[in-house]
């Protein structure tokens, strides 16, 4: 977003400027310098300011009005001969390179402290920021030299087709500012951070448009075509899939996910390399125990048939007797060694009422009519389940339970801090900031959160070499713990 305004602001100043710029050359380069020592000694000051105050000052810290300016000078040399454009800006070229070199110093002081100290302090490099310092030397470089053979005095002293060719440097200069660009935002676009994918297609979308007009205007010039409309249907078409193709490489990937026809199973594939370990020991387990319990109703049916046996041998013996206490007695001892059995079983029962009710139906009984008591049944209560009291909150906390959030200001932009809260004790807590240099944010924000997390308060020593966003997540966990408290 920064970058479509800087856009705005380097066409509205060199459209509307053009004649005070090409007339009072000096007095703009004495400007340009003097913003440039602002930003500089602003970007060490790390101020917190308003909102709008702190985009301004990114325009010059993050480089993007610069990029912007030399933009506009590349631009200048792809626009249509003979337009009131190149008309226009082309007389003052020389001029707003300069003071774009000018504007470009602050970014490359800033950013060129913050690299040297990185470096210093031992850090670790990844490929990124290799590649990133290489093209910023390299950019200097080209860069130095032809904004010095911009100033007239030193123009004329060249040959022109000397100079021309020196000229040429930029073609390369412009390239190497979108390679710098690239290897900055692609990462972050890739990790989901706001506005980089949109920064990535402006980018794309404004140096495609210099590279292929520019192209566009040598085929012209040297094939003359009277038909221009297939040419020009021909370069938007190429600036739009160029420009499509950086997003889509640019976008998050996700893994895809398996779906039920992708999985397959081989028919020779046994079953254990298919159920997880855990699985398979229950599996193994029920198995064992069903078996077990087979077993058992097996022994216990045979013990009950061979109670029945005796209970009605038994019994006929009392019953030749023709006494009813031998009766009782003879269904009491039933009921007791039945109800000595598996609890579990549940024919047990079944077969106990069996032999009841043969006692009751035998012909010598009903002549009789003996009196009849029904047996106790020995009946376990099962143990009882003693569960445990639910922790219930201490009475007197802190903090309410929730979820708090605080913002303090990082390095260059607010960090913002967010706290999960549950009986007085921090459970989780989180940070995001879109900081122009991450590095250091990131070095930060585990070490704080860990140390945060494991003393619970956010007393605790910063990062050394990101102090900070060390701070900034420090005051950000304060603010959310003063907001919660009761």
């Amino acid at each position: 977003m920064l970058f479509f305004i800087s856009m705005l602001i380097a066409c509205v100043f060199s459209w509307f400027c053009a004649k005070p710029l090409k007339k009072y050359s000096s007095m703009f380069y004495i400007i340009g310098a003097i913003l440039t020592v602002i930003m500089c000694i602003l970007g060490q000051m790390h101020l917190q300011t308003a909102s709008i105050i702190t985009n301004m000052i990114n325009l010059f810290h993050k480089g993007t009005l610069a990029c912007a300016f030399w933009c506009v000078v590349a631009g200048i040399g792809a626009l249509p001969n003979g337009s009131v454009a190149i008309k226009k800006l082309m007389p003052i070229r020389g001029e707003l390179s300069i003071f774009s070199a000018i504007i470009t110093l602050s970014h490359v002081i800033t950013y060129g402290m913050i690299y040297l100290q990185r470096l210093l302090n031992g850090r670790s490099a990844d490929l990124n920021f290799i590649l990133t310092c290489i093209i910023s030397l390299l950019l200097l470089i080209i860069m130095i030299p032809l904004t010095i053979l911009s100033f007239k005095t030193i123009r004329k002293k060249l040959n022109a087709k000397t100079w021309k060719k020196i000229q040429r440097l930029a073609y390369l200069f412009y390239a190497f500012i979108y390679a710098h660009v690239m290897i900055i935002y692609i990462p972050r676009a890739k990790l989901n951070r706001e506005g980089s994918l949109f920064s990535i297609m402006i980018y794309t979308a404004v140096f495609a448009s210099y590279a292929i007009f520019r192209v566009r205007k040598e085929f012209i010039k040297k094939q003359k075509p009277e038909n221009k409309i297939l040419l020009n249907i021909i370069c938007t078409a190429v600036l739009v899939i160029v420009t499509a193709s950086m997003g889509l490489v640019s976008r998050v990937k996700e893994n895809p996910l398996e779906t039920a026809e992708q999985i397959t199973i081989e028919p020779t594939t046994e079953f254990s390399t298919i159920i997880p370990e855990t699985t398979q020991q229950i599996i193994a387990t029920t198995k064992a125990n069903f078996t077990q319990t087979e077993n058992l109703e097996t022994e216990n049916i045979t013990e009950i048939s061979e109670i029945s046996t005796t209970i009605t041998e038994t019994a006929e013996t009392k019953i030749t007797s023709n006494t009813s206490s031998a009766i009782t007695e003879t269904t009491t001892v039933a009921s007791i060694i039945i109800s000595e059995q598996n609890d579990s079983m549940p024919t047990q029962k079944e077969t106990e009422n069996t032999i009841i009710e043969n006692i009751e139906n035998d012909e010598p009984i009903a002549q009789q009519e003996p009196e009849y008591n029904e047996p106790e049944l020995i009946i376990t209560e099962p143990e009882p389940i003693i569960t445990e009291p639910e922790t219930e909150p201490p009475v007197n906390t802190i903090y309410n339970d929730g979820v708090y959030t605080a913002e303090e200001f990082g390095y260059d932009s607010m960090v913002t801090i967010t706290i999960t809260i549950e009986n007085d004790i921090i459970t989780d807590m989180t940070a995001t900031c879109n900081e122009s240099d991450m590095y250091y944010f990131e070095e930060a924000y585990p070490v704080i959160k860990n140390r945060i997390l494991n003393s619970q308060t956010p007393e605790v020593d910063t990062v050394s070499g990101s102090t900070y966003s060390s701070n900034a997540i420090i005051i950000g966990v304060q603010k959310a713990l003063e907001s919660a408290r009761k």
